[in-house]
């Protein structure tokens, strides 16, 4: 069994507040979440189990898998689900043991998590976090402390629901950027090391964008063979994309729209939605048919 939560902090996760600061009750939060689950269970055709993105955003792998026949649920605060809110959390763990979740995609915030910050720490524009302090620095200036606050909540949620995908065998990708300081913390390291752990490394431009951003997928319990679609990087020279020939948009200043590069680069690439979707429910589909094979004998 792995632990995270190895001291309180702010940001933490209570259950007397529910959650971070986004204020508000938590009852409706939950009973929403309830009646997604009854939506997406409505129906035929597919099993009554439940394909889940978290921190969604514009869904794409939960698209990809509802085009496989997977009934699917998104889960994005601005749908009104607080993933740090406790109630949420504790009945999303519930679906996960219950085996009512058949695969999770955990894609929790990483603006504040990014090393892309450069500077002197605790000035604008410098770096929230160092390898000494993974939970953020002290004295930061409050608009970065309250980034640090929600980018803690956000990723221990996120930790929470990986580790109780791995305790119940439960296929999950947990994707951040490659940089992101999160996969420096201890519960993150001792998930990459486990024997059921497959880290793969990509570049979204392999998968049909101008930009490079390169990113790392954690999966728990999805077979080796069945990521070699998604293990796929920049092999180019001198900044050309070795897909189009052509200078990698750098991922800085806004694009002709007005709209920061940043943005426009958050959403997976289609192929790359697509591709985690298949290798998820492959293996969705290798654990139903070891379950028949133990039946059977």
């Amino acid at each position: 069994m792995f632990f995270f939560y190895e001291k309180r902090e702010s940001g933490d996760i209570d259950s007397s507040k529910g959650g971070i600061t986004w204020g508000g009750p938590t009852v409706p939060a939950v009973t929403q979440l309830r009646q997604m689950l009854r939506r997406a269970l409505r129906g035929g055709g597919a099993p009554p189990v439940i394909f889940v993105e978290a921190f969604a955003g514009c869904g794409r792998v939960a698209a990809a898998a509802r085009r496989r026949g997977w009934r699917t649920v998104q889960l994005e605060l601005k749908q009104g689900i607080d993933l740090t809110d406790p109630h949420v959390l504790s009945l999303l763990e519930g679906w996960i043991s219950s085996g009512v979740i058949c695969a999770l995609v955990l894609a929790p915030p990483c603006s504040s998590w990014s090393v892309a910050r450069r500077g002197h720490p605790r000035s604008p524009g410098g770096p929230p976090r160092t390898p000494q302090h993974l939970w953020g620095l002290p004295g930061l200036p409050p608009k970065d402390a309250a980034k640090v606050r929600v980018g803690n909540a956000t990723m221990k949620a996120a930790v929470r629901l990986l580790q109780k995908c791995a305790v119940h065998k439960v296929p999950v990708v947990f994707e951040n950027p490659i940089g992101s300081r999160c996969f420096q913390l201890p519960a993150l390291r001792r998930l990459l090391s486990a024997p059921f752990a497959v880290p793969i490394t990509c570049d979204f431009c392999r998968f049909g964008t101008r930009w490079r951003k390169r990113t790392r997928l954690l999966f728990l319990h999805v077979p080796r063979a069945a990521l070699d679609k998604l293990d796929m990087r920049w092999t180019g020279r001198s900044g050309l994309c070795s897909v189009t020939g052509k200078p990698h948009i750098i991922l800085q200043s806004c694009d002709s729209s007005g709209i920061p590069w940043t943005q426009r680069a958050e959403a997976y690439p289609k192929r790359l939605a697509r591709a985690m979707a298949s290798a998820l429910s492959s293996a969705v589909d290798e654990m139903h048919l070891q379950r028949l094979h133990t039946l059977s004998q």
